[in-house]
């Protein structure tokens, strides 16, 4: 599960028949719920203990004075009762939701795990016509939103969940993560930080608020939440290759290497662990083992650009040239905008004795690039490269 998705779970209805009994027994449910809140209301009221009220003190008689000259009689003080003290009413708990409601949540989820966002929204929709305070439905049309690309929508679902259920973790973690990326770091990170508030053992909010740390550059705060989250979660690939990550950044590259290694074995069907333990072991200087972690993230995701370049880069520290300018031209075939790897090329080129292929490579830099920064030097370097031809031309 996405991290930066949490999703409401309730049992789904998968048919009109079952549809109609689950109304039935919700209902049954409910009147059974009744009566035991109703119970144990009594109960309650009639076990808590009712402060006894002080008696008033029977005032002491005031004897009659023997008269003796110039004496005073004292005068006894009038006790004043003590006032009993009332218990304070128990709050009402929240009434149940609309029967129906509930089973337009469920239908939701359906359609959810089914893939089917559409209908997921229009599940969601009607649960919440039928009960605008079911916070559950809208955290949940929240997400489905947000994966058609509407992220007012979805920011609004947030936000109307949160006024719903201010206890509910999952939708400040959704708006927090949102937030974030859109680049509002303070108010994404405020909202992450009242997720771990209200689910501090939860690991998806703690490696979303360590993505936000991260970002603000408070990396010893976000390590310690990668931590706590690996510690909770053993068994959860992403809070492996989330920390792992981090230690690559930190450039602890065995710890990272044993983490990312971790996520592997949890699920390793996950390309990303793959290319990140190939990155690790890159910058480690172990070129081949490199290769093999990307060779395997390729299998798995034959179109990440990123891969490629990296595997390029691998198998030219590596001595496989060829292997790199192939590399490369799956690279720009995936991503054309990126010139930079025409230079990458021209150097594996020029590395296995294909001069003309490395100034061609240059020169089609400056033709994509002409303003680039790194112009200049390109013209020198192909000055260079042309130089022997010249002399023996």
């Amino acid at each position: 599960m996405d991290p930066s998705r949490e999703r409401c779970h309730r049992q789904a209805v998968q048919d009109p028949a079952r549809r109609l009994i689950a109304r039935s027994l919700l209902a049954l449910a409910l009147l059974a719920a009744a009566t035991i809140a109703i119970g144990l209301t009594v109960r309650s009221a009639s076990s808590d203990a009712v402060p006894v009220p002080v008696p008033m003190p029977v005032p002491v008689p005031v004897p009659v004075p023997v008269p003796v000259p110039e004496s005073v009689a004292v005068a006894v003080p009038v006790p004043v009762p003590v006032a009993e003290s009332v218990a304070a009413p128990e709050p009402e708990p929240p009434p149940p939701l609309h029967p129906d409601s509930e089973i337009a949540f469920a239908l939701g989820l359906e359609a959810d795990a089914r893939g089917d966002l559409a209908a997921a929204i229009a599940a969601y929709t009607e649960a919440i016509e039928l009960e605008p305070r079911h916070a559950r439905a809208l955290t949940n049309r929240g997400i489905a939103r947000a994966a058609t690309g509407d992220a007012s929508g979805a920011e609004e679902d947030w936000t109307a969940a949160i006024a719903a259920d201010p206890g509910l973790h999952e939708p400040h973690t959704n708006r927090g993560n949102a937030r974030v990326r859109a680049g509002d770091l303070a108010a994404g990170l405020a909202d992450l930080d009242a997720a771990v508030r209200l689910a501090p053992r939860d690991p998806r909010a703690l490696l979303a608020r360590a993505a936000a740390r991260t970002r603000t550059g408070d990396r010893a705060g976000a390590m310690a939440d990668l931590d706590l989250a690996v510690a909770l979660a053993p068994r959860w690939a992403d809070a492996w290759l989330a920390r792992g990550r981090a230690r690559l950044a930190r450039d602890e590259l065995a710890d990272a290497i044993d983490d990312l290694s971790s996520a592997i074995e949890l699920d390793p069907d996950r390309p990303a662990a793959w290319a990140s333990r190939g990155n690790a072991r890159r910058r480690a200087g172990d070129a081949a083992a490199a290769v093999a972690d990307y060779d395997r993230a390729l299998a798995l995701a034959p179109d990440d650009a990123i891969t490629w370049q990296n595997r390029a880069a691998a198998k030219h520290a590596a001595g496989d040239l060829s292997g790199a300018v192939a590399d490369y031209d799956r690279l720009l075939e995936l991503a054309p905008e990126t010139v930079e790897a025409l230079l990458w090329r021209s150097s594996a080129r020029r590395s296995s004795g294909d001069i003309e292929g490395a100034a061609a490579d240059l020169h089609l830099f400056l033709e994509r690039a002409p303003d680039h920064p790194r112009a200049p030097e390109i013209r020198r370097r192909i000055e260079r490269l042309q130089a022997p031809f010249d002399e023996n031309g």
